[in-house]
């Protein structure tokens, strides 16, 4: 025979996990509403769900009497679920919707800046493109135009430099021998 303490423990901790499992659909149906989850995603948050509820129920029955499923068991979880419906269902799940909706709020927030500045870089990378290639425009112009610059500067050196050897006798050749 079990004593009357150990089965008062496992009838409470039996009440937990039944109130776990309640909060666990509560917190899935208000995200399923506030995500509007349909088709595919509708259903692997469904499979989610019985997944952590059935990992949550085993849990609790084996803290609560080693995975021996008695009478009381089911009752404690019934009753565990029909006290969190009935004493804090509505306040969780406002308060679950609430901190969602601000969530989501701040995700689209968050994309939008992310949006602008992805914007932003790719007009600066574009402007920088252009500037690039009107410098590389501008240089080829400036050498062109240095070329020619250089030769306008230079032909009064030239001539110079040809009296200069001229006056010298520098300019001269030598007869052909």
């Amino acid at each position: 025979m079990v004593p009357v303490e150990i089965q008062l423990y496992a009838f409470l901790v039996t009440v937990l996990t039944g109130i776990a499992l309640a909060l666990a659909f509560d917190v899935s149906r208000v995200v399923r509403g506030v995500f509007r989850l349909r088709g595919r995603a509708a259903q692997l948050a469904d499979a989610g769900l019985w997944l952590a509820g059935a990992l949550l129920a085993a849990t609790g029955l084996f803290l609560a009497n080693w995975g021996e499923i008695r009478y009381y068991v089911v009752v404690g979880l019934a009753l565990g679920a029909a006290l969190y419906f009935t004493l804090a269902s509505a306040t969780v799940a406002w308060t679950v919707e609430r901190i969602l909706l601000r969530l989501r709020a701040l995700a689209r927030w968050l994309r939008g800046w992310a949006r602008r500045l992805a914007g932003l870089g790719r007009r600066a990378w574009r402007g920088l493109g252009r500037a690039a290639r009107a410098a590389r425009r501008f240089a080829g112009v400036l050498a062109s135009a240095g070329r020619r610059g250089f030769r306008a500067v230079l032909w009064p050196v030239r001539v110079l430099a040809g009296l200069l050897r001229r006056v010298a006798g520098r300019g001269r050749r030598p007869p052909p021998a």
